[in-house]
């Protein structure tokens, strides 16, 4: 049997999901605050539902900045006392340590939430919203047996 290609779409900031009807819809922001929509899903189409958590790695960046606005605080104000350069190096080091030690707490604790909707020729992927999570769930049909699972034995993939 060969793989379906299938087209995946990432939802961005400027876009949004919504569950209209009998579709769950991507809406693109135009000027002025208004939306339209430019992708869907009809619900009767969707196979699966994943609600997950990962590792945020894009807050590496948020970090990152973080580090350099606080580097340029503290060696303004070393410049302006005129301290010695062991003095705003170690400073700098301690501001690395407090800033990385943050950063890595945050990529490593705090899940970004996810979910991914399968349907028959696409794949959408977007920020956990547990309202648009749970409205969907019951627009969706009862899950089914499988051939692979045993009578009685509840499919391991729930929503």
């Amino acid at each position: 049997m060969q793989a379906l290609p299938v087209q995946k779409q990432q939802v961005t900031r400027a876009q949004r999901v919504r569950l209209v009807a009998e579709e769950l819809v991507v809406e693109s922001r135009i000027s002025q605050g208004d939306w339209r929509p430019t992708y869907a899903i009809p619900v009767n189409a969707i196979h699966t539902v994943y609600a997950y958590g990962t590792r945020d790695w894009a807050y590496l960046a948020v970090g990152a900045g973080y580090f350099l606005g606080l580097a340029a605080v503290v060696l303004t104000a070393a410049l302006a006392a005129r301290a010695p350069a062991a003095t705003w190096l170690s400073a700098l080091l301690l501001v690395l340590l407090l800033v990385g030690g943050v950063t890595a707490y945050r990529v490593a604790a705090v899940p970004l939430r996810r979910v991914r909707v399968d349907a028959a020729d696409s794949a959408l992927i977007f920020r956990r919203d547990d309202d648009l999570l749970s409205a969907l769930r019951t627009r969706l049909p009862p899950l089914r047996e499988t051939p692979e699972s045993a009578p009685g034995e509840q499919p391991s993939a729930e929503i």
